[in-house]
């Protein structure tokens, strides 16, 4: 067998040689150019995955708050205007179908600021029925101020009558495009979007919370929809329940790590132990009680609202009490002892006219006469006549004693003894 050999001449080889070189030269710069367009790629989609700032739900606020050497996280979502709920309810409201939203609840709920808030920015208008209260309570004021319209019912109208009256509204408005929401908004649609708007803010402030969730975090349930959404985000977190109002019934805890604690204080009540932070004295700072007397050391605690009538704890009023200005507290707060010696001061820093108000709510259709004897620092109390449409202040007595009430407002905690 032969084989035919071709052999170039040292010419040819190097034009060979040069075809070759330029071939390879045009080769490595497509792969370069490729390579620049795959890294192009890669880049491009990291920049449209990054979600913009959204003012409505910021990343979380954390303060620590210490007590008897043990430190609480404190997730301020009273910083919002509207409290958590906005966090959802506002990009809710802008992809749900209608231009009137009606809500029915307590005077005492953040969901009516929050509606207020979402209906405004959203250009729609926000129905809150409730119950009548003179004054208006702080928080109904602030939503009527953000362009809520507000229907009332009859004075301390249960709320089942409450949402019949908002349930009747509404089906006699349905043709004009009015919703009926939830009580407490809580439905699978707006859980699962808070679920997903917190897991964002998280992410945005303490994104290290998503790998290492809270292993206990303490918060106040009334219609359950902010622990629903908090139990997706942090399935394996234990849950301090505390009830202030409505049962906490097994369905809305099932499924979940969870201890309930019932707070002593009627639902109209205002706490007996202030926290040290910003929060609704007829609400979530219920739960600051429990942290005192079984809080462990690291536990979060998530505050949704604060009081809108009143300056923050450490500014005080008038008459507050110059000690409460301690170092060792944020908000200037003391610590229990500290509270209790505290009673006979206060008694003597609030005047008759303030305490007057204060003493009005023990009987709201009962005008009250209040004197008192400074030696004794005993406050005499005399009812005079019914009380013909006169105003009362909002503040609540908590606890009643045979001779004493303890009262609590923004200032602190007065321990008031009814003289005989």
């Amino acid at each position: 067998m032969s084989t035919d050999a071709v052999t170039l001449t040292s010419n040819e080889k190097e034009i060979l040689h040069t075809e070759k070189t330029e071939e390879d030269d045009a080769k490595s710069e497509g792969d370069q150019k490729q390579n620049e367009n795959i890294e192009s790629r890669d880049v491009q989609p990291l920049e449209t995955k990054t979600p913009p700032l959204d003012t409505n739900n910021p990343g979380l606020v954390i303060i620590p708050a210490q007590f008897e050497g043990k430190t609480f996280h404190v997730i301020r979502d009273d910083e919002l205007e509207a409290g958590t709920k906005q966090r959802a309810l506002i990009s809710w409201l802008k992809k749900e179908e209608g231009e009137e939203f009606v809500y029915a609840g307590p005077v005492f709920g953040y969901a009516q600021i929050a509606l207020a808030l979402a209906a405004k920015l959203n250009g729609k208008k926000g129905t809150l029925f409730l119950e009548e209260r003179r004054p208006r309570h702080p928080l109904t004021q602030k939503a009527e101020s953000l362009g809520a319209n507000i229907i009332e019912l009859r004075p301390r109208a249960p709320l089942k009558e409450v949402q019949k009256a908002a349930t009747d509204y509404v089906e006699q408005r349905k043709d004009k495009g009015t919703v009926l929401l939830p009580f407490g908004l809580h439905s699978p649609e707006f859980i699962g979007l808070l679920a997903d708007r917190l897991r964002d803010a998280i992410g945005l402030s303490h994104p290290k919370l998503l790998k290492m969730p809270p292993a206990r975090l303490w918060l106040v349930v009334g219609s359950a929809t902010i622990l629903a959404a908090l139990h997706r985000v942090w399935p394996d977190t234990h849950f301090l329940c505390v009830q202030v109002g409505m049962k906490i019934w097994d369905d809305l805890v099932e499924g979940k790590k969870h201890t309930i604690y019932v707070a002593p204080e009627k639902f109209t009540e205002t706490s007996l132990r202030l926290p040290p932070y910003p929060s609704v004295r007829t609400y979530d700072a219920k739960l600051w009680q429990f942290v005192e007397d079984h809080g462990q050391d690291g536990d979060y605690i998530w505050n949704v609202g604060k009081d809108v009538d009143s300056p923050s704890p450490q500014m005080g009023g008038k008459h507050r009490d110059k000690r409460s200005d301690s170092r060792h507290h944020p908000y200037g707060r003391t610590n229990r002892e500290s509270r209790q010696e505290r009673f006979g001061q206060l008694m003597t820093d609030v005047d008759i006219e303030d305490l007057t108000s204060i003493l009005s709510m023990i009987q709201p259709e009962v005008l009250i006469e209040v004197s008192n004897d400074m030696d004794t620092q005993r406050w005499n109390v005399v009812e005079i006549e019914q009380n013909s449409g006169q105003s009362t202040a909002e503040i609540s007595i908590v606890t009643q004693g045979e001779n004493c009430a303890y009262v609590s407002d923004f200032r602190g905690i007065l321990c008031i003894k009814f003289g005989v």
